[in-house]
């Protein structure tokens, strides 16, 4: 077994292991930094980026404290993606308090 894993990788394992540790380490820091990217998200995003639907996102906009942050703009409500990480956080704090 280790002689077929030494003929897929073109370097030795210890540098193997070496280069999937720093992949995953360059992994890990894209994704904290997209996650520090604002951005704004129509109603259908914000659910969506939540893993929520709809129907449960107009109950957390509307029908609970603490609410969702929208902002109007033309007609068309959006919301910030730090908001609704902020929601989520208060949220989830609310809940183990509760607890």
């Amino acid at each position: 077994m280790e002689e077929q894993q030494n003929k897929i990788l073109p370097f030795p394992t210890q540098e193997a292991d070496l280069f999937r540790l720093l992949l995953n380490e360059i992994k890990a820091l894209k994704k904290e930094l997209l996650s520090q990217v604002d951005c704004w998200m129509d109603k259908k995003a914000a659910a969506k980026y939540m893993g929520i639907g709809l129907s449960s996102f107009d109950k957390y906009r509307y029908n609970t404290n603490p609410k969702i942050k929208g902002y109007s703009l033309d007609g068309k409500t959006l919301y910030k993606k730090s908001d609704i990480d902020t929601f989520i956080r208060l949220y989830a704090l609310k809940a183990d308090m509760a607890a």
